[in-house]
């Protein structure tokens, strides 16, 4: 577990900012996951940041930081536009690169649990850079990269960069695009998800983070008991995310991908690579000369992600 994170854990199972953390709200927030083409696929830019930063120091990130009022322009209660405009503007301070307000689409929202002397409530955009040029500020990014998703995953599992939930979560969802048009025209087409994380602490260190949705949010002492899951557990050999499929099928726009696979079997077909990302399998059943998927089973254990349940 990366080092940073496994700090944040132990400060809080052993109670050392309780006192701190009393009513602490979330200061609202915004970040950019920057993606572009690359060569081999779909590339997300992080940056590294400075290890002389309290929260998350030295963990690899996507550009972003609070909403500033001057975010807001003339709609002082419009917190859906502030947001958009701070992911912007941070991506030009934190990285140098200029993105298209409009084009940024709403992903998610990640909110700081309860019980940290610091929260924020962040807004997650997706969108393409516009222009500018790739520099780390050097204040609070020392370095930038552009990975692959999956290549981002592997040098996290290999101790090679520090990622938070909300990177690794993240980056597990685009595993299943090929490209930028692929990943914007999916997000678009979903719901963004909000995750406020409840913290289960596992003896002998480690953690488990469970979401909204899932069987044990409302109360902890579910965690075995059979119903949804929506979780990540966070243990020192190894990181698991479990979501229900139907929940992450829609999320991640399989639903829109077998209706395509229905009216055109080819372009269905070629797309298949990425619901095995996904863990998913597909049965194809002929009927009247027609391609038609008739369901989507679960492949436990796939990867880094598990998915649970039929579509």
């Amino acid at each position: 577990m990366s080092s940073s994170l496994n700090n944040w854990i132990e400060q809080r199972r052993t109670g050392e900012f309780a006192e701190a953390a009393q009513g602490v709200v979330a200061a609202p927030a915004a970040t950019v996951v920057l993606l572009r083409d690359g060569e081999s696929g779909l590339e997300v830019l992080l940056t590294r940041r400075s290890s002389k930063l309290a929260f998350h120091g030295g963990a690899w990130v996507f550009p972003g930081g609070r909403i500033d009022p001057d975010d807001y322009g003339d709609t002082a209660d419009d917190l859906p536009r502030a947001a958009r405009m701070g992911a912007v503007r941070e991506a030009k301070e934190e990285a140098g690169v200029d993105v298209d307000p409009e084009a940024l689409i709403h992903l998610s929202n990640w909110t700081t649990p309860e019980g940290s002397p610091k929260r924020f409530a962040t807004w997650f955009f997706v969108g393409p850079v516009a222009g500018g040029d790739e520099v780390a500020d050097g204040a609070e990014t020392d370095k930038l990269q552009w990975f692959g998703p999956d290549e981002a995953l592997a040098a996290r599992a290999a101790g090679e960069i520090e990622l938070a939930p909300p990177q690794y979560v993240t980056l597990l969802d685009l595993r299943a695009f090929a490209t930028v048009a692929d990943a914007m025209n999916a997000i678009a087409a979903a719901t963004p998800v909000d995750y406020l994380p409840r913290f289960h602490f596992i003896d002998g260190g480690g953690a488990i983070c469970v979401y909204p949705e899932d069987v044990a949010y409302d109360d902890l002492s579910k965690l075995d008991t059979p119903g949804p899951r929506h979780r990540l557990n966070l243990r020192d050999d190894g990181w698991e995310y479990v979501r229900d499929c139907v929940a992450r099928s829609e999320r991640l726009g399989v639903r829109r991908l077998l209706v395509g696979l229905r009216r055109d079997p080819q372009v269905g077909l070629r797309r298949l690579p990425a619901l095995r990302k996904l863990g998913l399998g597909v049965l194809v059943r002929d009927r009247a000369g027609d391609d038609d998927v008739v369901a989507v089973l679960p492949v436990h254990g796939r990867g880094d992600a598990v998915i649970r349940g039929e579509l």
